[in-house]
């Protein structure tokens, strides 16, 4: 799975053991990744680098 904005994206999945799609699975990509620490981790520091690279238009800039 890579990580990306807006939702995870899935490179290869283990099948379920009647060989089917894996249930927990298909549900944390419908949404429940959404409760992931993992991922509201990386979108804290996703948000962290956006802000440092595009800082608000009403900031006053040094100099």
């Amino acid at each position: 799975m890579i990580l990306s904005n807006g939702r995870p994206q899935v490179l290869a999945e283990c099948p379920d053991k009647d060989g089917g799609p894996d249930p927990l699975f298909q549900d944390y990509l419908k949404g429940l990744y959404l409760l992931d620490p993992c991922w509201q981790s990386w979108l804290d520091t996703t948000d962290q680098q956006l802000e440092h690279r595009c800082p608000p238009a009403n900031s006053k800039s040094a100099g």
